[in-house]
């Protein structure tokens, strides 16, 4: 036994790392869970009629409703934005007078405007079904997706990114995008 595993401290100490190592990788994994915990149980996704989107379905797999949601259409791909950042500013240099030079204007956008998202300002457990005719206009290229920001009833706030990655974000999903006031959300 001493040939393979050196001495018996040697097998021991190597024990105890593999199961320190193992503790923190559990861990981890459980702090991370617990920290998305409901954000986690949120979902976007389109509905298609044929091979072309006619909206989207909202799921919220939790028990508690979370608040103030604001969802995209975006595309993993393509020419169309894929994220809401990028459709925030194609829509404020939609509003810059023609000839405009320079970076998009950096005010507050106004969220009901053709080109922006569908607003909630809750969205319940279960399933909520968005019929959207301007999420089917996709530039050629890109999978449709859905980005869902929203803040979590422990007043977290998230965003699902449209390839399915969660992230936290500092402040509400109303504020993140710069729109003008969270009564529009």
């Amino acid at each position: 036994m001493e040939a393979i595993f050196g001495t018996p401290l040697m097998l021991i100490v190597g024990v105890l790392a593999g199961l320190l190592v193992g503790l923190a990788w559990t861990l981890h994994y459980e702090v991370v869970g617990r920290a998305q915990g409901q954000a986690a149980m949120v979902a976007g996704r389109f509905r298609t009629t044929g091979s072309r989107p006619t909206g989207a379905t909202l799921m919220n797999a939790s028990e508690l409703p979370v608040f103030g949601v604001v969802a995209w259409a975006v595309t993993t791909g393509g020419t169309a934005p894929g994220t809401g950042e990028e459709w925030v500013t194609r829509i404020r240099r939609r509003e810059e007078p023609p000839g405009a030079q320079g970076p998009p204007r950096s005010g507050p956008v106004e969220a009901r405007e053709a080109l922006g998202p569908a607003l909630l300002a809750l969205l319940p457990p279960g399933r909520t079904e968005l019929d959207q005719p301007t999420w089917a206009r996709f530039p050629a290229g890109g999978q449709p997706a859905v980005e869902v920001a929203f803040t979590d009833a422990s007043g977290q706030h998230w965003i699902l990114r449209g390839g399915g990655r969660l992230a936290r974000i500092d402040t509400p999903a109303w504020r993140h995008y710069g729109f003008t006031s969270p009564d529009a959300v």
